[in-house]
C-alpha cells in the first residue's frame, strides 16, 4: 500500500434515516477520522425512511441543490489543484436516484483522480438486465469509475462477467457489539429468545419470524419473539397486527419500538437467536448480521444476496438455508438448536470468531482505502482469497 493521503470526497446516505447504508457510514467516517484521513462529505438521499426509492419533487429538488454545490465545488478544487483527491460514492440499485448517481459519476469522471462507487446490495444485475433508461443510467454510473466495490465474491465474479467492470470483493465490516462472548443455550425453564432487528419490512422477513415464534410456542416451548425497529408501511402494520394480534396478547411477540445503539447492543446481549429470514430484493450483507455474531447471538437467515459470503465457516449451512424464509423452515432450526446445544454453542463460537477475524470496521475500511489509493488489482490471482484471509 503507498501510504499517500488521498482527499476522500464522499457523497452517499448518512441518516436520518437510519438504515444499513447511513449506519455503514457513519462507521467508516469514525474510521476514517480516528486514521486521519482526510475526508469531505456531501449527504444525499431521503431524509425519511418512508419517502426511501420513491420519487418526489422535495427530494429532487434536494438532490438538485447537492449536485450544483458538489459540481462547484469539485470545479473549483479542479481549477485550484493541490494533492490528490478520490470521489467515494454508494450508486443506487434502483429507482430515480440511478440519474443523480449517474450525474455524479459524470463530475467525479472530469474532477478527480479517482473513481470509487460501492455497491451495498446485490440487485444491482436484476435491475440492470431489466433495460430501459435507468439500466443505461446505472451502467454508465459504474463505468464512470476506475472501481468498484461488490459485497461478497459470487456476486462481485457475476458483475465482472456481465458488465466487464473493474469489480473488487470487499465484505462488509461494523463496529464489534461490546460485551460480546459465546452463548450456551437458556436452561433451568428460561425462555428462548428470538430477536428480529432492523426495519420492519415484510421482505426483510418480520412475517417469518413471528410465524416461527408463534409455531414454537404452539409446541410447548417457552418462546418469544423480541421486535426492534419501526414500520416503514402503515398498511403492513395494521395487517401485521390484526394477523398476530393473540401472540402479541401473550407476549409471544413483543415490540421494542425503535433502538439507539445502546439499545440495539441491549437487546443482542439479551437475545439468544437473531431471526432475518430475508428475502429483501436488494440485501447485500446485512450489518445486523455482523453485530450479532460479535455479540456471540447465532443468527438463522437465507442465502439472499451476499449473505453466503459473509457467514463464510463451518456449520454455517444449518444458519444460512433458502428454508428459513418461511415461519416453518425458521421454526426447524430452532428445535433442531434446542435438541442438540451443544451444537448451539459451537456455532455461537465459530459466529464470533468470524467476526473478529474477518468482520471487523478496520478489517473493512482498510480493503476500502487499498481500492481508493489504487493498490487493488481485481485480476489479481488471489484477491478474494486474501480477503477472506484477513
Amino acid at each position: 500500500m503507498s501510504g499517500a493521503r488521498d482527499e476522500i470526497w464522499l457523497v452517499s446516505n448518512l441518516a436520518p434515516p437510519v438504515h444499513g447504508v447511513s449506519m455503514f457510514n457513519a462507521a467508516l467516517l469514525e474510521e476514517l477520522e480516528r486514521r486521519g484521513e482526510p475526508v469531505r462529505v456531501f449527504r444525499i438521499g431521503s431524509s425519511r425512511a418512508r419517502s426511501i426509492g420513491r420519487f418526489s419533487i422535495v427530494k429532487a429538488l434536494r438532490d438538485g441543490g447537492l449536485i450544483a454545490r458538489f459540481l462547484a465545488a469539485s470545479l473549483w478544487r479542479r481549477l485550484r489543484g493541490g494533492g490528490r483527491a478520490v470521489l467515494y460514492f454508494t450508486p443506487s440499485q434502483g429507482g430515480p436516484a440511478v440519474f443523480r448517481d449517474a450525474v455524479v459519476a459524470t463530475i467525479g469522471r472530469a474532477c478527480f483522480d479517482r473513481v470509487i462507487g460501492h455497491v451495498h446490495g446485490c440487485s444491482w444485475l436484476g435491475r440492470y438486465r431489466e433495460g430501459g433508461l435507468a439500466a443505461r443510467a446505472m451502467r454508465h454510473a459504474l463505468a464512470s469509475c476506475d472501481q468498484v466495490i461488490c459485497l461478497g465474491d459470487r456476486f462481485t465474479r457475476a458483475m465482472r462477467a456481465a458488465t466487464g467492470i473493474d469489480c473488487v470483493s470487499v465484505d462488509n465490516g461494523a463496529p464489534a457489539t461490546q460485551g460480546g462472548k459465546a452463548r450456551s443455550w437458556p436452561s433451568n425453564g428460561a425462555p428462548l429468545t428470538l430477536l428480529y432487528l432492523g426495519s420492519f419490512i415484510m421482505s426483510k422477513g418480520l412475517w417469518a419470524a413471528a410465524e416461527a415464534a408463534v409455531l414454537l410456542h404452539g409446541r410447548g416451548r417457552s418462546v418469544r419473539l423480541q421486535c426492534a425497529g419501526s414500520w416503514r408501511k402503515e398498511a403492513e402494520r395494521v395487517g401485521f397486527e390484526r394477523h398476530f394480534q393473540e401472540a402479541m396478547k401473550r407476549g409471544v411477540i413483543q415490540f421494542l419500538g425503535p433502538v439507539d445503539e445502546l439499545g440495539r447492543a441491549k437487546a443482542l446481549l439479551e437475545a439468544n437467536i437473531l431471526v432475518l429470514p430475508t428475502r429483501y430484493p436488494h440485501e447485500g450483507q446485512p450489518l445486523v448480521l455482523i453485530e450479532a455474531m460479535s455479540a456471540g447471538v447465532v443468527p438463522i437467515t437465507t442465502d439472499q444476496g451476499g449473505i453466503p459470503d459473509l457467514m463464510s465457516f463451518a456449520g454455517a449451512e444449518r444458519l444460512v438455508a433458502s428454508s428459513h424464509d418461511s415461519g416453518h423452515g425458521v421454526a426447524r432450526t430452532v428445535e433442531a438448536l434446542a435438541n442438540d446445544p451443544d451444537v448451539y454453542e459451537a456455532l455461537s463460537w465459530l459466529c464470533l470468531e468470524r467476526s473478529r477475524t474477518h468482520l471487523t470496521m478496520e478489517r473493512c475500511v482498510t480493503d476500502i482505502l487499498t481500492v481508493i489509493r489504487g493498490d487493488a488489482d481485481p485480476q489479481m490471482e488471489g484477491w478474494e482469497s486474501k480477503q477472506a484471509a484477513v
